[in-house]
């Protein structure tokens, strides 16, 4: 297929319930999308681990819906958007997800105001993933 076929739109969305079922089904989302913006890049299982990460963190401090977007409208790069409603105050993401973020993400961020928290990881596409195992 002609790549200006295969990016005919730059973003897809959805939204999840905040039930742990979600995880596994944000999981194949963002697989998904991957396969369509980014179909040969390796990188493409580090973010369905992030994307994971964030669902399971949404599922202990969110209220539905959990809003999900993966876009690419550079084709350099793939970002994974979540956006999650909560009826507290922020809740600080741990420190172990943080470096899992750090060790993963070509760049990540966390914005939050009174009602919602979104975090927002960035995959390069044109950065080797050293996030895989093995090679040294």
């Amino acid at each position: 297929m002609p790549d200006s076929a295969s990016r005919s739109f730059t973003d897809v969305s959805t939204a999840f319930p905040v039930v742990p079922e979600s995880a596994a089904s944000a999981r194949r989302y963002v697989a998904a999308a991957f396969q369509r913006f980014a179909p040969d890049d390796d990188r493409a299982e580090s973010a369905v681990q992030l994307a994971s990460e964030v669902v399971a963190w949404a599922y202990r401090h969110g209220v539905a819906p959990i809003r999900l977007t993966v876009a690419a409208p550079d084709p350099a790069a793939v970002t994974v958007r979540m956006t999650v409603r909560h009826e507290r105050p922020l809740i600080e993401i741990d420190p172990t997800m943080a470096q899992l973020f750090d060790h993963i993400a070509s760049e990540w961020s966390v914005r939050s105001d009174v009602e919602t928290t979104t975090i927002r990881f960035v995959m390069r596409v044109d950065e080797p993933d050293e996030s895989v195992a093995g090679g040294d």
